[in-house]
């Protein structure tokens, strides 16, 4: 029985550094594929030598089998010279020293002096050698992406996009926010924060241990004319902190512009759904001393009262309920904002705060 038990610690203990062990090896492919996109960005023929295994074969997507020697070729004559080569959507599995990575590519740039844009799927072969993760093998696909055949976007495409965005949050992949945002876009949060390009890429990190979620796309609607396209959606956000879940729903409309045959998100503005507290536990009791007659100024009052254990306000006729989040903090129904009532020195209600977007009224009780 002892040996049993022991046992079962010890697989308990080892399966979670197990698990972390894996994450890492997968984080450090995908790395490894972006280290490796950069450097056919930039024609980087080190790059590509390191990161590349000598063996090294592709099946592009005319069905022609290439090697290393040929991708250092072309990185020498800078042909293709490339404006873009991006992976994104990339998944990863690792099995001992070899992993798979599927995902998709844009590159865009010139070649043999004729322009292109295009989107590949591949899956890539990946080795240990010498305590780095390198190339041996590739197969890539051209696939046809809605809103390329004649430079137009549709609303399938600006969802997908969107989506793919919000998708990258959690990983904190910067790649698709590079992708996506005009160099000079203006950005506006839910937070009030106004961000450029520089400062929204790097507001994209990784969720820390313990923290997951997901922010999905709904209700959305688009207008598209010539070379511009305005896409406004709700994000519903769930997160989970530690085994707490979280909700939160968003209103986001973005401003799509196309220039140079690419669309780019010019401006994008969010807001936050307001959503009342949960109502709290509070003895009716209490009540009894927030009843009365609270004044703003003269001839500007309003009635605090109590009916059947509830508690209500009114002014000028309009009688609304306030519900209980603490005991001495209140709140009207889809109302943002807060109503609190305040103790004086010898414990009695004397003010009435009335707070909006944390700036208050002072309502003083008269009676």
């Amino acid at each position: 029985m002892k040996l049993i038990i022991l046992l079962s610690c010890s697989i308990l203990a080892v399966r979670p550094f197990g698990f972390a062990q894996e994450a890492e090896q997968e984080k450090a492919v995908l790395q490894a594929e972006r280290d490796l996109a950069a450097a056919y960005q930039k024609s980087d023929v080190e790059g590509i030598t390191r990161g590349v295994m000598e063996n090294y074969t592709l099946t592009n997507s005319q069905g022609k089998i290439t090697a290393r020697a040929d991708d250092l070729e072309e990185a020498r004559k800078v042909d293709p010279k490339y404006e873009i080569f991006e992976n994104h959507d990339m998944k990863v599995r690792v099995h001992g020293d070899s992993a798979v990575v599927l995902g998709l590519t844009h590159a865009k740039g010139v070649s043999g002096g004729k322009p292109f844009d295009a989107e590949f799927e591949f899956t890539d072969t990946l080795v240990q050698d010498g305590g780095r993760w390198r190339l041996f093998a590739g197969h890539a696909t051209k696939v046809e992406v809605e809103g390329k055949r004649d430079g137009s976007i549709t609303p399938a495409e600006l969802i997908r996009r969107t989506q793919e965005l919000y998708d990258s949050v959690v990983p904190g992949n910067q790649e698709p926010w590079k992708k996506y945002f005009a160099d000079d876009c203006i950005f506006a949060d839910e937070k009030g924060r106004l961000m450029d390009k520089s400062k929204l890429v790097a507001d994209v990190t990784p969720m820390p241990p313990g923290y997951s979620g997901a922010i999905k796309i709904e209700n959305a609607q688009s207008r598209i004319l010539n070379e511009t396209a305005i896409l406004s959606y709700d994000a519903s956000e769930t997160e989970t902190i530690f085994g707490q879940h979280l909700t939160a729903r968003y209103h986001t409309t973005d401003t799509w512009l196309r220039r140079n045959d690419d669309w780019q998100i010019i401006a994008s503005q969010t807001h936050r759904y307001y959503e009342d507290p949960a109502v709290g536990e509070v003895d009716p009791k209490r009540f009894t001393a927030f009843i009365g007659t609270y004044e703003l100024s003269p001839g500007q009052s309003r009635i605090v009262s109590a009916e059947n254990n509830r508690l209500f306000v009114e002014r000028n006729g309009k009688k609304e309920e306030l519900f209980p989040e603490t005991p001495d903090l209140f709140f009207r129904k889809g109302v943002e904002g807060r109503i609190l009532f305040r103790h004086d020195p010898k414990a009695q209600i004397d003010i009435l705060i009335d707070r909006r977007n944390n700036e208050d009224v002072i309502w003083r009780k008269i009676k």
